[in-house]
């Protein structure tokens, strides 16, 4: 007796692997896709931070500048008896060349009014107005306004024997007057200024100045991105007394 014999059809397992790999293809193509259309638009953090390094550097060296400080003191060598004194060479002792943007104070800290008789030679006139006053601190930068000529005070010449240069010290600082003049150009000519600073043109900035005393110079715009990067950075400033003080600067990018 025969039996029947039931036949079951074997599938076609090439074609389901072709399928496979080619639907495998597609899909690895549309990530790969997604991927560069969306590149610019995701953001690890690691872009931006060092954009905004980049944008605080530039900020800080538009607004610094070297500055020097020199003390002189005639106490116990030669005490003029005239108010108006001329310390001969100095400026070229201190290698000072012009226009000599310098700022002297007295021993209590007080500017005192400072000429040159000439610009070809390095002499200074300070006329300290009372003659007790025997110590004097020079504060130089081109950040100053430089010394002008007068030739109509009556003072007393001492030669580099007849006064003593003390502690010398040259660093680099922060000016109150640049951050305000870059606050200014910000606000005025804002576009200019990113050229200016070699900045992005795809990001924006903004920045401030906390000085010593809590009150703050600013310089920003509107706001309307969603994600801004801020760093805060200590400093040292001269403001325009010519005193070193401490602050912090702030600068954002979006």
């Amino acid at each position: 007796m025969k039996k029947n014999v039931e036949i079951i059809p074997i599938k076609n397992k090439t074609g389901s692997h072709v399928g496979m790999i080619l639907s495998f293809m597609i899909f690895i193509t549309f990530v790969v896709f997604v991927l560069v259309v969306l590149q610019p638009i995701i953001d690890t953090g690691e872009g931006r931070q060092t954009t905004l390094d980049d944008t605080e550097t530039k900020i800080m060296n538009n607004v610094s500048a070297n500055f020097t400080t020199a003390s002189i003191n005639f106490e116990g060598v030669h005490n003029p008896g005239r108010a108006c004194v001329t310390f001969e060479s100095i400026l070229a002792i201190l290698n000072i060349v012009p226009p000599y943007n310098v700022i002297i104070k007295n021993e209590s800290g007080a500017v005192q009014d400072s000429y040159i008789y000439d610009p070809t030679f390095a002499d200074i006139r300070v006329n300290r107005r009372i003659r007790n006053n025997v110590f004097f601190k020079l504060y130089e930068s081109s950040k100053f306004k430089a010394l002008t000529v007068n030739t109509s005070l009556n003072c007393e010449g001492l030669n580099s024997t007849e006064y003593e240069i003390g502690s010398v010290y040259s660093g680099n600082y922060v000016f109150e007057s640049s951050v305000r003049e870059l606050i200014h150009e910000y606000n005025t000519n804002y576009d200019n200024l990113k050229i200016e600073l070699g900045l992005s043109p795809a990001s924006e900035f903004a920045f401030t100045l906390t000085l010593s005393n809590g009150s703050i110079l600013e310089a920003a715009k509107t706001i309307k991105a969603k994600n801004i990067y801020a760093q805060e950075t200590p400093i040292q400033y001269v403001n325009s007394d010519a005193n070193i003080q401490s602050g912090y600067i702030i600068t954002k990018i979006w």
